[in-house]
């Protein structure tokens, strides 16, 4: 993760022991005073004021860090004209489009837009030096903001919006991308996880708070384990630790075959959008949390004994008509899984 000391300093460590910074926070302004003065200043915090603009921070050429929390802000075009800026905060504004920012503020590396009016159709153009972007609570729909353009994003926060899925997450987030907190959103199912197969370097996930859970919960299966097996580099997920955790282990059972080789036909359920009752026993079975409290659930809610777990590999196998083709189709071709090697787990 970037540290303040990233952000205000850079390479030069003589110049973060001179920090010059200036505090505005809290004072009910509704525009900044003249700031020509203040030239020197690195450090601007005017938070929780009643800013609609930042016009005043023209006259700051050497700013490196500011933060605009909680004002009136519509958009950061005044920022533009300080290209020395390493980290930016907006988070509770009314701020909906950033075009150009990135190119007038080349060396920005971490933007805090928690809070805003962020849609996914948002235009972030190059941001060449961002690492970390914060968009949680905005108005992110279905889908994931396209980040194509922020070529070395390393952490990414899109929790609080009303993603609904992680379709195309390839093609719209960089795969420099380790950290990536999609929680408090709109997913159903595990089988979104496939998407994150393309993400080599994801070292962590959170994804609490989805309806998914809430599935995962009524079959009894830990959804971390279907994340650590799509995404086989996760060394944390949902804040827990994956190295010698049983969801880990059940990670490395999942979707193989009597022989305990790699399934095809068990891999097919992550893509053919089966059954959620075929789907969720399978991974009971495997990755199961039979609780209790769990136990208790399905008691209650099906007035009857819990189903045994007598079950063989061949049980899942999704059926296949005389052609060979699969009940349920995928509807996208990038959403089919491939061979063997697609998934196969990366022990190193």
């Amino acid at each position: 993760m970037v540290t303040q000391r990233d952000v205000v300093a850079g390479d030069d460590e003589e110049e973060a022991r001179a920090i010059n910074a200036l505090k505005w926070s809290g004072f009910g302004l509704r525009a900044l005073p003249d700031a020509r003065e203040f030239a020197h200043v690195t450090v601007l915090n005017v938070s929780s004021n009643a800013l609609v603009t930042l016009d005043g921070v023209r006259c700051l050429p050497r700013l490196r860090a500011l933060d605009a929390s909680n004002n009136r802000l519509v958009d950061l075009r005044a920022v533009h004209y300080c290209r020395e800026l390493r980290e930016i905060d907006c988070s509770a504004n009314a701020i909906r489009d950033v075009r150009g920012l990135g190119v007038s503020c080349a060396k920005l590396r971490v933007f805090k837009a928690s809070r805003n009016a962020f849609a996914s159709d948002a235009e972030f153009d190059d941001f060449p030096a961002l690492r970390e972007l914060d968009l949680s609570y905005n108005c992110l729909g279905e889908g994931l903001p396209d980040l194509r353009a922020c070529g070395g994003l390393v952490s990414v926060n899109v929790r609080g919006n009303a993603i609904s899925t992680l379709r195309l997450a390839e093609r719209l987030l960089p795969a420099t991308t380790r950290h990536l907190d999609v929680a408090d959103n709109d997913i159903i199912s595990v089988e979104e996880f496939r998407h994150l197969r393309h993400f080599p370097r994801l070292e962590s996930l959170t994804f609490t708070g989805n309806p998914l859970e809430a599935r995962a919960r009524h079959y009894g299966y830990d959804a971390r384990a279907v994340a650590l097996f799509c995404a086989p580099r996760l060394r944390c997920v949902n804040g827990g630790a994956a190295s010698h955790s049983s969801w880990a282990l059940a990670s490395k059972r999942l979707f193989l075959n009597d022989q305990g080789e790699l399934c095809d036909d068990l891999l097919a359920m992550l893509s053919e959008n089966v059954s959620p009752w075929v789907l969720g026993e399978y991974l009971r079975h495997v990755c199961g949390v039979e609780s209790d409290e769990w136990l208790q659930n399905q008691r209650r809610e099906s007035n009857a004994e819990p189903p045994s777990a007598m079950f063989t590999v061949s049980t899942f196998v999704p059926l296949r008509d005389d052609c060979g083709d699969a009940q349920s189709a995928s509807t996208d071709e990038d959403d089919v899984v491939g061979a063997q090697s697609t998934f196969v787990v990366d022990s190193s």
